[in-house]
């Protein structure tokens, strides 16, 4: 079964390896995946640094989202993916090391069409952290 895991994403160059070791840390048993990030026209270096990411995992790959918002953004990395699954992740967020595995084991345990877990919104700058814990 693969999995697609679309993120959105703009202007997270501080955040963006943490994206690249969130997905290198998740334990996603012998599930297929591959990750689409959409990024809207990111001016600090983000793109570069997800270029680089995809240069180094094939599975990762980015796509430009020139409407800059995250809808448009999942919208168009939704477009791209193959995955039987998909899972929408985050770049200001933490998830266990397992979420991935976990949700479509929920999906296939209960035949249910949306599954999910718990995940925490976290931030960088104080308007970050002040948007997350709201």
């Amino acid at each position: 079964m693969k999995v697609s895991v679309i993120v959105p994403c703009r202007n997270e160059r501080a955040e963006s390896g943490a994206v690249r070791e969130k997905r290198a840390v998740q334990r996603t048993a012998d599930l297929e995946w591959d990750a689409w990030i959409a990024d809207g026209e990111s001016t600090d270096g983000t793109r570069k640094q997800i270029e680089e990411f995809a240069r180094r995992d094939p599975r990762i790959r980015l796509i430009s989202n020139p409407a800059r918002g995250a809808a448009a953004g999942l919208n168009r990395a939704l477009a791209h993916s193959a995955g039987e699954i998909v899972i929408r992740m985050d770049v200001h967020t933490r998830y266990a090391d397992d979420y991935i595995a976990e949700s479509v084991a929920a999906l296939e345990r209960h035949g249910a069409d949306n599954a999910g877990g718990p995940w925490r919104a976290s931030g960088g700058s104080y308007i970050q952290c002040a948007i997350a814990a709201a």
